[in-house]
Protein backbone atom coordinates (compact mmCIF):
# COMPACT_ATOMS: atom_id res chain seq x y z
CA UNK A 1 0.00 0.00 0.00
CA UNK A 2 1.45 3.38 -1.01
CA UNK A 3 1.15 6.01 1.72
CA UNK A 4 -1.47 8.61 0.90
CA UNK A 5 1.09 11.36 1.47
CA UNK A 6 2.88 10.16 -1.69
CA UNK A 7 -0.14 10.32 -3.98
CA UNK A 8 0.35 13.23 -6.38
CA UNK A 9 3.76 13.90 -4.90
CA UNK A 10 5.27 14.70 -8.30
CA UNK A 11 3.15 17.85 -8.47
CA UNK A 12 3.74 19.00 -4.89
CA UNK A 13 6.40 17.20 -2.93
CA UNK A 14 5.87 17.42 0.80
CA UNK A 15 8.50 19.64 2.37
CA UNK A 16 9.08 21.72 -0.75
CA UNK A 17 6.39 24.31 -0.06
CA UNK A 18 8.12 27.70 0.21
CA UNK A 19 5.53 28.78 2.80
CA UNK A 20 6.33 25.79 5.03
CA UNK A 21 8.34 26.11 8.21
CA UNK A 22 12.07 26.22 7.45
CA UNK A 23 13.06 23.47 9.90
CA UNK A 24 10.53 20.96 8.58
CA UNK A 25 11.29 21.38 4.88
CA UNK A 26 14.40 19.21 4.92
CA UNK A 27 12.81 16.43 7.01
CA UNK A 28 9.69 15.74 4.95
CA UNK A 29 11.34 14.09 1.92
CA UNK A 30 13.32 11.76 4.19
CA UNK A 31 10.15 10.77 6.05
CA UNK A 32 8.37 10.20 2.75
CA UNK A 33 11.21 8.03 1.48
CA UNK A 34 11.10 5.99 4.69
CA UNK A 35 7.34 5.60 4.27
CA UNK A 36 7.88 4.53 0.66
CA UNK A 37 10.49 1.96 1.75
CA UNK A 38 8.11 0.61 4.37
CA UNK A 39 5.26 0.35 1.85
CA UNK A 40 7.49 -1.50 -0.63
CA UNK A 41 8.65 -3.87 2.10
CA UNK A 42 5.02 -4.49 3.12
CA UNK A 43 4.12 -5.29 -0.49
CA UNK A 44 6.97 -7.80 -0.64
CA UNK A 45 5.70 -9.32 2.64
CA UNK A 46 2.21 -9.80 1.19
CA UNK A 47 3.64 -11.33 -1.97
CA UNK A 48 5.93 -13.65 0.02
CA UNK A 49 3.01 -14.73 2.25
CA UNK A 50 0.96 -15.63 -0.83
CA UNK A 51 3.94 -17.49 -2.28
CA UNK A 52 4.50 -19.50 0.91
CA UNK A 53 0.76 -20.24 1.16
CA UNK A 54 0.67 -21.60 -2.38
CA UNK A 55 3.80 -23.64 -1.76
CA UNK A 56 2.19 -25.08 1.37
CA UNK A 57 -0.66 -26.46 -0.76
CA UNK A 58 1.84 -28.79 -2.40
CA UNK A 59 2.86 -30.25 0.95
CA UNK A 60 0.79 -33.04 2.45
CA UNK A 61 0.27 -33.17 6.20
CA UNK A 62 1.84 -30.47 8.37
CA UNK A 63 2.45 -30.23 12.10
CA UNK A 64 -0.70 -28.15 12.37
CA UNK A 65 -2.96 -31.06 11.44
CA UNK A 66 -6.43 -30.64 9.99
CA UNK A 67 -8.32 -29.32 13.01
CA UNK A 68 -10.70 -26.38 12.84
CA UNK A 69 -8.06 -23.85 13.95
CA UNK A 70 -5.20 -25.23 11.90
CA UNK A 71 -5.91 -22.92 8.95
CA UNK A 72 -5.54 -19.91 11.22
CA UNK A 73 -2.18 -21.12 12.49
CA UNK A 74 -1.01 -21.96 8.97
CA UNK A 75 -1.95 -18.46 7.86
CA UNK A 76 -0.17 -16.92 10.84
CA UNK A 77 2.94 -18.97 10.08
CA UNK A 78 2.83 -17.93 6.41
CA UNK A 79 2.51 -14.29 7.49
CA UNK A 80 5.49 -14.55 9.84
CA UNK A 81 7.63 -16.20 7.15
CA UNK A 82 6.55 -13.60 4.58
CA UNK A 83 7.36 -10.73 6.95
CA UNK A 84 10.76 -12.21 7.70
CA UNK A 85 11.53 -12.71 4.01
CA UNK A 86 10.52 -9.14 3.19
CA UNK A 87 12.51 -7.67 6.07
CA UNK A 88 15.62 -9.48 4.82
CA UNK A 89 14.88 -8.53 1.21
CA UNK A 90 14.99 -12.21 0.24
CA UNK A 91 13.06 -11.78 -2.99
CA UNK A 92 14.30 -8.27 -3.84
CA UNK A 93 10.84 -7.12 -4.89
CA UNK A 94 10.69 -4.33 -2.31
CA UNK A 95 14.03 -2.92 -3.44
CA UNK A 96 13.02 -2.96 -7.10
CA UNK A 97 9.67 -1.32 -6.35
CA UNK A 98 11.37 1.34 -4.23
CA UNK A 99 13.75 2.24 -7.05
CA UNK A 100 10.88 2.50 -9.54
CA UNK A 101 8.58 4.51 -7.26
CA UNK A 102 11.44 6.76 -6.17
CA UNK A 103 12.00 7.74 -9.79
CA UNK A 104 8.29 8.29 -10.37
CA UNK A 105 7.62 10.22 -7.17
CA UNK A 106 10.78 12.28 -6.88
CA UNK A 107 11.63 12.50 -10.57
CA UNK A 108 15.23 11.57 -9.89
CA UNK A 109 17.53 8.84 -11.11
CA UNK A 110 19.73 9.39 -8.07
CA UNK A 111 19.21 7.14 -5.05
CA UNK A 112 18.49 8.55 -1.60
CA UNK A 113 22.08 8.28 -0.42
CA UNK A 114 23.91 9.80 -3.35
CA UNK A 115 27.66 10.00 -3.00
CA UNK A 116 28.77 13.28 -4.54
CA UNK A 117 32.46 12.43 -4.31
CA UNK A 118 33.91 11.68 -7.73
CA UNK A 119 37.15 9.92 -8.39
CA UNK A 120 39.70 11.74 -10.61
Amino acid sequence: MIPTSLVGARLALPGTDPAAEPGKASLAPTKDRQALKKACEQFEAVFAKQLVGEMRKGVGETHFGDSAGSEIYKDMMDQAIGDSMAHQGALGIGKILYKQFEKAVYGSDQPESTNTHTNP
